[in-house]
């Protein structure tokens, strides 16, 4: 007799995950399906004019960032880390 309430507990437990939302995407899918996958941070790197306007996803950790004036474009320094 004193299992039913643990037994019911349990159940709503796992009801409850059960429907618990998903987590939406990292990346919004309509800009993933945009991306490249043949390029890496070296080729645009050596030769960033010739990529310009393209989608290019990259990984890695942010170390520093810096706004240009008078045009405010920012400049990021990334420590290039490998996608999962």
């Amino acid at each position: 007799m004193k299992r039913y309430p643990f037994l019911i507990l349990w159940g709503m437990c796992l009801l409850g995950l059960a429907c618990a939302p998903l987590a939406p995407p990292a990346f919004n899918p309509e800009v993933t399906a945009q991306v490249n996958p043949s390029l890496t941070l070296q080729m645009v790197h050596a030769n960033p004019d010739a990529y310009k306007g393209q989608v290019v996803l990259v990984g890695g950790r942010i170390e520093g960032a810096q706004i240009t004036p008078p045009d405010g474009v920012v400049e990021l320094e990334v420590d290039q880390r490998p996608l999962d």
